[in-house]
């Protein structure tokens, strides 16, 4: 009996459409905390199902989630927590999903690391507003700065009133973006750069995409986080993953 079986519905209900992604959910958060949740009003078991010569029994209290160690070709390895997820529609569609946990990463030391922050919007008024908002979010967090970079660098267009910054903090980053959203002002130690890109767009044209690959790895090779911060802002660069 080592494959714990639960449903979520004895929690939260039947979902109708949403079903299927309320199992997803109820495994990543399972993973995420190693634990297993019981699954509520199942203490009496079906009789039909003889569960005691079978894989499977029903999870009914909450209990570490260990990794499976499995012994293979004299060699003791432990594998990550893997979970299956089905759902089945009143109209006959049914899916069945896998889902293996993410490797563990060993977390990078973050003391005096640069990580570029991007920001931008339609306006300078509203570039202000956003950065307003994210220092307020970021006051009673405990995101990581690293995170915070890879967040607003990844996956978003850059619009035309840009903000960039060098910081090595949580705390350094919500100070500049404080004074940003109050005075609009940058600081002078070349760790804040502000631009409106559509104003020096007629500059791009004086390099290729391949110089620009070009330079981006010299400056990362080289640590000089504030010419990519400054070459973003202006609008030489597009995206960038830091």
């Amino acid at each position: 009996q080592f494959c714990a079986i639960g449903s979520v519905k004895s929690n939260i209900g039947h979902c109708e459409s949403a079903a299927g992604i309320a199992g997803v959910t109820k495994v990543l958060l399972q993973i995420k905390h190693g634990q297993l949740v019981p699954s509520l009003h199942s203490k009496v078991l079906n009789p039909n199902i003889d569960f005691s010569n079978s894989p499977f029994r029903v999870q009914q209290k909450l209990a570490e989630w260990k990794r499976p160690v499995i012994q293979m070709n004299g060699e003791t390895k432990e594998y990550p927590r893997i979970a299956g997820i089905s759902s089945f529609g009143a109209g006959g569609a049914n899916l069945h999903l896998i889902i293996e946990e993410a490797p563990y990463i060993e977390p990078l030391d973050e003391n005096n690391r640069e990580y570029i922050i991007p920001i931008s919007a339609c306006s300078a008024e509203q570039l202000q507003k956003y950065a307003k908002n994210i220092a307020k979010k970021l006051e009673h967090s405990n995101y990581s700065l690293r995170d915070v970079a890879y967040t607003l660098q990844v996956g978003r267009r850059a619009m035309q009133h840009r903000l960039a910054i060098v910081a090595r903090s949580i705390k350094e980053l919500i100070e500049v973006l404080v004074n940003y959203a109050e005075f609009a002002k940058i600081n002078s130690d070349k760790s804040v750069f502000y631009a409106n890109s559509r104003e020096l767009k007629k500059a791009k044209t004086i390099f290729s995409d391949e110089d620009v690959c070009q330079l981006i790895k010299q400056w990362i090779n080289q640590k000089r986080m504030d010419k990519i911060a400054l070459a973003w802002t202006q609008g030489f660069i597009k995206d960038f993953t830091i």
